[in-house]
């Protein structure tokens, strides 16, 4: 994959690592992301994954480890963009894991994908994924209120990223 990072499909094997990662990052995530963190949550995230053509994840971890630090994603929005989401465990933040992570996800979207675009959408306060996306060649092309979290509307900044 990289030299930092291995990514893989998710599993059922996964579960109990997956939601013990999401669960200790409440706090940082609240408001931001809502990874599963009950059971009828990872299943569903789970399903998804296997049913969902459009939709696929793969799990985040160290090149030297087996620990899960993150999640990434990418939902075909049509034959020629893609839809990219991610979060990483609040204990692995600022390690360069989701850096990597988006930099093979933009060659894989490409070369085998064959999409001409992915975009990412960033509430703005969000500084960290600004930032990370930043770093992986997105550029802010736009704004709006599009996604309810935890009950809230939020305003989340589109970023986006030509491939090719």
């Amino acid at each position: 994959m990289s030299a930092r990072v291995r990514l893989r499909a998710p599993t059922a094997e996964d579960g109990d690592a997956l939601l013990a990662l999401a669960r200790e990052s409440r706090a940082a995530h609240r408001g931001l992301v809502s990874p599963p963190i009950t059971a009828a949550e990872l299943a569903a995230y789970l399903r998804r994954c296997r049913d969902d053509e459009r939709f696929a994840a793969w799990l985040v971890r160290p090149a030297d480890g087996d620990v899960i630090v993150g999640q990434i994603s990418l939902e075909r929005v049509d034959a020629r963009y893609g839809l990219v989401g991610f979060w990483l465990g609040a204990a692995h933040v600022g390690r360069g894991h989701m850096s990597e992570a988006l930099g093979w996800l933009g060659r894989h979207a490409r070369d085998t994908l064959r999409l001409d675009r992915l975009e990412a959408e960033i509430q703005p306060e969000n500084t960290r994924a600004v930032a990370t996306v930043g770093r992986a060649g997105f550029r802010a092309v736009g704004a709006r209120r599009l996604l309810k979290i935890e009950g809230a509307w939020r305003d989340h900044h589109v970023w986006s990223l030509t491939l090719g």
